[in-house]
């Protein structure tokens, strides 16, 4: 008997998916084009940066002093320092590095999906078109904003394969194997993605023993959990350098604090926009305004194909992993809705983890799984025999989904029915489209059917075809979704915007002022590059790139006292002075005019201005306490020994009197400090920075940052790792013998 093997023999399908990754991206591979968009040049390109510069430096950057007055660095695990396929943004430039990753999840991920649909009996055919929907559906294909969030995701099928085989063959490699396969997806960064996998490895798991495996009993159940608590321990272990510093910094950000109930349901997906999770993207930005709008739904377009295929399938017979995948389905879109159901206010009591803070619609990403199977099981029964037609109540049930968009088309052309559904043109437009498209499709697949039944193309053929529809119209819809830009305008050094050029200081910081955000960016500098108008501008974790310090920044792990401090930076009568002034604030940028006597206006261009504030607070500062800020009761001289970067400064301060010096950088677990080589203990100041009290004179002073237990988490990680090494190769001598 042959002996069954783990990995296809047939490489085709690799190779096929493959192909499809590289068609998809040939905007970019086959170009001097990059992606140009949100999160990534916002927030990617500079923490990428920001670590290739500390590690190649021969520091370890704990420490950000760039953005939000200081804050962790490494123990964000949204950095994605320790993730080991990160390493590429460290060994090649940006542009290059992103191709290479962007190539290696997709790929990764097509194939996992592949091969876990066919040990779940899916032919291959469908298995093929599983792997299509999962990876280029607009959820997934628009993760090119979040590296993160598309490596977490990336590794869910080939989790749940290797517990699948732990669960057939019962054999402790593949749960050794699944357990660094979880530990690589929460290293590659977003926590939420992660939680969303480990609740979906659950589900499977449970109903894979009851419905494939020795069926259901209680017993097994138990096992089943204490098999997932073993896993979630190990995983911990594994990754403990980072998910213990990652605990820390949660329990010290602004994120810890227990929001109510109408916080917490920002975002749910409206039941007015349920059509557009099936409706083709508009042109351009449609998933990117998806993922910072998940009420939109737009982020999970999964074809038009797909729609027809589900619903005319629905009275034939399907199989146990439809069903499964049909019930996983319906609950991520009834956590995705938000308030609109009672469903959330139980999530939110009963399983809290379920519910995310802000953002129920991030449910949506364990959509994505389910859904492609559901295609794969789909596609498999109309391919079957049949008795010639799709049964009238599955016509009747496409007719009227068909039927939803229909009271805004109305409203398109009555404009006091538009404002009842709160839609504006664009939206009605973008509705139209995705109507007329979606029944263009409807008649096209359907067409293909009755050819199929009638004998007049063969059923593999048939497969191919939908295949073809498929990636043809996700590739249509999502390869275009991203925008793009030529690579050397956007990640480089050498056109660097005259505005950082201007605020560019040794200590300073510059911020924003009642400015909105567009796409998280400043929009300080405008070009135009292929006949494309793009903002080079300074992005909201722009020190990090441009060596300029920002008070403000974007990342949602803002410290707590960080947080809290701001806050009182407005008031009912206008801007707090007195915070503007500590928050060491030098530049202010600002969409309207300031008081001119307060400010000195350096730049007005593209409806942006900044201003110079004099009064602004230095780096250093002397005064006579550490809880009320008063004005400094001397002059500071001081020069710095060597840069403020990854968490550590050497500094000479000269102050003629006895008091406290303020160093305006943010209070954390972990600083220490040494004046004139004997420690001194650090104070927390005003909330939020940190003081030592100083005598008069001349003195030398080092600040450093090293988390308080990072020495823990290392020895745990090395106990967990010798461990895996032990278990490794007791397996492997009783395989040889």
């Amino acid at each position: 008997m042959r002996k069954q093997t783990v990995i296809p023999d047939n490489l085709l399908p690799f190779i096929m998916i493959a192909g499809a990754v590289t068609l998809y991206f040939s905007s970019i591979l086959f170009t001097n084009n990059t992606f140009f968009v949100g999160d990534l040049y916002t927030q990617f390109y500079p923490w990428k940066d920001f670590a290739k510069n500390s590690l190649q430096s021969g520091t370890v950057p704990f420490w950000n002093p760039y953005v939000f007055s200081g804050v962790p660095f490494i123990a964000d695990v949204q950095k994605g320092i320790l993730y080991p396929p990160g390493i590429v943004f460290l060994l090649f430039d940006f542009p290059a590095a992103l191709k290479i990753y962007l190539m290696l999840h997709f790929i990764l991920a097509g194939f996992s999906v592949y091969v876990l649909a066919k040990s779940l009996g899916c032919d291959p055919a469908p298995a093929f078109a599983a792997s299509l929907i999962f990876i280029f559906n607009s959820f997934f294909a628009s993760k090119v904003n979040n590296l993160a969030a598309l490596g977490s995701a990336a590794f869910l099928p080939a989790i749940l394969y290797t517990f699948k085989l732990f669960i057939d063959r019962k054999k402790a490699t593949f749960f050794i194997l699944g357990c660094a396969l979880l530990s690589l997806s929460f290293l590659a960064g977003h926590f939420r993605t992660f939680i969303n996998s480990l609740f979906f490895c659950l589900l499977f798991s449970a109903f894979y023993i009851s419905f494939f495996g020795a069926g259901f009993r209680i017993s097994r159940m138990i096992k089943l959990l204490i098999a997932s608590a073993a896993a979630l321990i190990i995983t911990l272990g594994l990754t403990m350098p980072q998910s213990g510093l990652f605990a820390e910094l949660l329990f010290n950000s602004a994120i810890s604090i227990v929001s109510d109930y109408v916080s917490f349901n920002v975002n749910s997906m409206d039941f007015l926009n349920f059509f557009s999770l099936t409706a083709p993207p508009d042109a351009g930005y449609a998933s990117l305004s998806g993922w910072n709008d998940y009420s939109k739904g737009i982020n999970v377009f999964f074809s038009a194909t797909f729609i027809f295929l589900f619903i005319a399938s629905l009275f034939r017979k399907k199989n146990s992993l439809y069903y499964f995948s049909l019930v996983i389905f319906i609950l991520a879109l009834l956590i995705a809705l938000g308030k609109n159901t009672p469903v959330h206010s139980f999530f939110l009591k009963f399983l809290p983890f379920l519910a995310e803070p802000k953002f129920p619609g991030t449910a949506l990403s364990l959509l994505i799984l389910p859904a492609s199977f559901i295609a794969a099981c789909s596609m498999a029964s109309l391919s079957g025999p049949s008795d010639g037609r799709i049964p009238e109540k599955s016509l009747l049930l496409w007719l009227l989904y068909a039927m939803l968009p229909v009271p805004a088309l109305i409203a398109f052309f009555n404009k006091n029915l538009s404002s009842v559904f709160g839609l504006d043109n664009e939206t009605l437009i973008a509705l139209i489209k995705g109507t007329s498209f979606f029944i263009l499709m409807y008649v096209l697949n359907y067409v293909l059917y009755l050819l199929k039944e009638k004998q007049h193309i063969k059923p593999a053929f048939y497969q191919a075809i939908i295949i073809a529809l498929i990636f043809s119209e996700l590739y249509t819809f999502m390869a275009r979704t991203n925008p793009t830009a030529e690579q050397n305008a956007v990640y480089g050094k050498n056109n660097t915007p005259e505005t950082a050029q201007l605020m560019r200081t040794s200590s300073y910081k510059f911020g924003h002022i009642g400015l909105p955000e567009k796409g998280s960016v400043y929009l300080l500098d405008y070009i135009t590059r292929s006949e494309r108008n793009f903002f080079l501008s300074i992005p909201s974790c722009s020190g990090m790139s441009y060596g300029l310090f920002d008070a403000f920044g974007h990342n949602d792990l803002k410290l707590l006292n960080y947080s809290r401090f701001t806050s009182r930076m407005n008031t009912p009568e206008g801007y707090n002075r007195d915070i503007i002034n500590l928050l060491n604030l030098k530049y202010i940028i600002s969409g309207s005019s300031l008081d001119k006597y307060l400010y000195e206006e350096l730049f007005d261009k593209y409806s942006v201005k900044i201003y110079k504030n004099e009064a602004a607070y230095p780096l250093f500062f002397m005064s006579e306490n550490i809880r009320i800020p008063k004005m400094l009761i001397s002059q500071v001289s001081w020069t710095r020994k060597n840069e403020y970067e990854f968490g550590n400064l050497r500094v000479n301060i000269s102050n003629e009197q006895q008091g406290w010096l303020i160093f305006c950088n943010s209070f954390y677990p972990g600083w220490t400090a040494y004046v004139d080589n004997m420690s001194e203990k650090i104070q927390q100041c005003f909330g939020l920075y940190m003081g030592v009290s100083l005598p008069p004179g001349t003195h030398e002073i080092i600040f450093n940052y090293t988390p308080e237990n990072y020495i823990y988490y290392k020895i745990i990680f090395a106990l967990a790792f010798i461990f895996f090494l032990v278990l490794g190769a007791v397996k492997l001598i009783s395989l040889k013998k």
